[in-house]
């Protein structure tokens, strides 16, 4: 063969090869809701220190993002009708299904919610019949005593509820085998900023992460920890979101192992509680007021930061049957 021939031949395969691979965007195109949301994340994680992941401030900040990503992914579903783009119907069957495990999630919130209450009004019931006098009647102090046993009751009513805990680890678990997403897929997404690709899978993940922890941390013993949520870290809030659950889920891990509630509020109510029915079982009443003192500091604080789940939850919920209005007008046009 001629040496001309052979470095056509040669330059002719090379074209050939190369031709067939995409060659990805540096720095790639992100989308709104790329750079919006890893922003959040950070924000939550750097927000104050991990470990307090478990307390009510930082669950309500995680609540707040979760119900900002369901109005952004609602947003992102509006671009998507104006620019006429074609949808993928398989990620939103998908997102549909489990979105009615999503609101049952909400629904079993709501009764957490409504046991604590339960338990707080049962320790204000203690607390009044402690406080009828400087020195109450051993009547009162039984009513105390029956009073208290009551939230021992409402506390084994949470172990009724970890259904839904057991639904919501099945759906982190089939994220984690779900690919949406190619590597080719996500080259296109870049080139076109894909975002609803990103909003319904960001959304649906962070859904699935929050409303977990916080049925773990509305319960006063649970048996089921975080659910592993492996992502395929195509996006760069994928990156964000990856390490908030792997540190969440060590320091939830954490407090089951040792044998403490999840929500650090209240775990301290609790524990208040329970030295108050050590006190009044051996009926030792020079530490009686201070006890019912310490229970009753702890008690408002827990019915404080509690109350605003409620709302929040309840509007979560809207977001979510939002959601599921607006995919199914989508898919019609």
């Amino acid at each position: 063969m001629k040496p001309y021939t052979l470095l056509r031949t040669l330059s002719t395969k090379l074209s050939s090869k190369h031709s067939s691979c995409t060659v990805t965007p540096w720095p790639p195109v992100r989308t709104a809701f790329d750079n919006w949301f890893e922003s959040e994340i950070e924000d939550l994680r750097f927000s104050s220190s991990i470990n307090q992941c478990t307390s009510a401030k930082w669950l309500g900040k995680a609540l707040d993002l979760t119900i900002s990503s369901q109005k952004m992914l609602i947003r992102s579903m509006s671009n998507l009708r104006s620019s006429q783009r074609p949808i993928d119907t398989k990620m939103v069957d998908e997102y549909l299904e489990d979105s009615v495990q999503l609101l049952d999630a909400c629904n079993g919130l709501r009764e957490r919610i409504d046991v604590i209450n339960q338990y707080i009004k049962s320790i204000h019931i203690a607390l009044h019949w402690i406080d009828e006098s400087n020195e109450p009647s051993e009547t009162a102090i039984r009513r105390a005593q029956s009073a208290l046993s009551l939230c021992e009751a409402v506390e084994r009513r949470c172990l009724e509820l970890e259904k839904c805990g057991s639904n919501l680890r099945k759906l982190g678990e089939k994220i984690s085998k779900q690919s949406y997403v190619t590597k080719e897929q996500f080259v296109d997404s870049y080139n076109d900023g894909d975002e609803f690709k990103e909003a319904i899978i960001g959304s649906r993940a962070m859904t699935i992460f929050v409303v977990t922890i916080l049925g773990i941390a509305f319960s006063f013993k649970s048996r089921r920890g975080v659910p592993l949520i492996h992502l395929h870290k195509n996006s760069i809030w994928e990156n964000s979101f990856h390490e908030l659950h792997k540190e969440a889920k060590e320091e939830f891990d954490k407090r089951r192992k040792d044998g403490v509630k999840a929500m650090v509020d209240l775990d301290a109510t609790a524990s208040a509680a329970k030295k108050l029915r050590e006190v009044i079982a051996i009926r030792g009443r020079s530490d009686l007021k201070s006890t019912a003192e310490m229970l009753r500091k702890t008690c408002i604080e827990l019915e404080q930061r509690i109350r605003p789940f409620e709302n929040k939850v309840n509007e979560l919920f809207r977001e979510i049957v939002e959601v599921r209005m607006g995919l199914f007008e989508t898919c019609t046009m």
